[in-house]
């Protein structure tokens, strides 16, 4: 493996010594459509507004993939490009955006894989399928272009992605009406590893996980909303469902700043849990259903 990690180290440094900075300041921004917010952002969109039902099953493909990223990434505990030494300089975050956990394979380039794949897969438009598409292949060169991951990191997360998108998607339509136990046996199989490899990452995911299966039981036993809603409402839902999101995850961790230097990974754990749980179980009780017949 040495030898692979010193040729690629070789050609990243090639790349970046020979790409302008437009370049990589472009692939800084790109980056962000395998991050986090954006992933979550378009999960709650298609749920929230376009179709519940792929919304559901593109939330747990997408989080189930987030854990079992993490799960690998605990396991190998691979430096990433620039934390070799002599190879700082291929970082191009600037200054306190630098990010942490370990570098295989790579969460962005498998997220990436997994939600573009399905979208891909389960939209008939074809502009849809093109732009999924490029993104699923962009997202992966811009992790190597900005260095923090290798070729190898980016090639087998994309593959991963992909394949676990295509696993879980035939699990999910086989066992639809069943989903539940599917949901519980993924919960079960993650919970081992909150011991063997107790990251803040497999934590964040886990806290997920949990949130989510919550939160989309409370709706379809409580709400069950409707997604043939005016463009009026639907903008509604989306600006209503962005806010509490954003409430949790920015003004909870400022919260927890003003208590801890380090926040312990259990309350990681938590705040990604009310996450999910108030995108999937709370946030629709403002929405239309039989129930509220004049919601939002």
């Amino acid at each position: 493996m040495e030898g692979l990690f010193n040729f690629e180290l070789d050609l990243m440094d090639k790349l970046s010594r020979l790409l302008p900075e437009f370049i990589k300041q472009l692939a800084l921004l790109l980056t962000e459509f395998g991050g986090q917010t954006i992933i979550i952002g378009i999960i709650g969109i298609i749920y929230w507004i376009i179709d519940k039902k792929f919304g559901e099953k593109i939330g747990f493909i997408a989080i189930a993939n987030v854990g079992l990223n993490n799960i690998l990434k605990g396991c190998f505990m691979e430096k990433r490009p620039f934390q070799h030494d002599g190879y700082a300089h291929l970082e191009a975050f600037p200054g306190e955006g630098s990010p942490s956990g370990t570098s295989f394979p790579s969460g962005h380039s498998q997220n990436s894989a997994a939600i573009y794949s399905l979208v891909a897969m389960n939209f008939k438009q074809k502009w849809l399928k093109i732009v999924s598409i490029v993104l699923l292949i962009i997202v992966p060169l811009t992790r190597v272009i900005i260095g923090v991951h290798f070729p190898h990191d980016v090639l087998v997360g994309s593959l991963l992605g992909i394949g676990v998108a295509v696993l879980l998607s035939h699990l999910y339509n086989k066992y639809y009406e069943k989903r539940q136990y599917l949901y519980i046996a993924v919960i079960i199989l993650y919970l081992p590893f909150m011991f063997i490899v107790p990251t803040k990452d497999f934590f964040v995911g886990y806290g997920l996980l949990l949130g989510f299966v919550l939160g989309t039981t409370i709706e379809r036993r409580y709400i069950n909303f409707s997604n043939d809603v005016s463009w009026k409402k639907m903008i509604l839902r989306i600006l209503a469902g962005l806010v509490t999101i954003l409430v949790f995850k920015a003004g909870f961790k400022a919260l927890l700043s003003l208590i801890f230097d380090d926040i312990p990974y259990i309350f990681d754990l938590i705040r990604y849990f009310l996450i999910a749980f108030a995108a999937t179980g709370l946030v629709p009780f403002l929405f239309k259903s039989e129930k509220n017949p004049k919601g939002i």
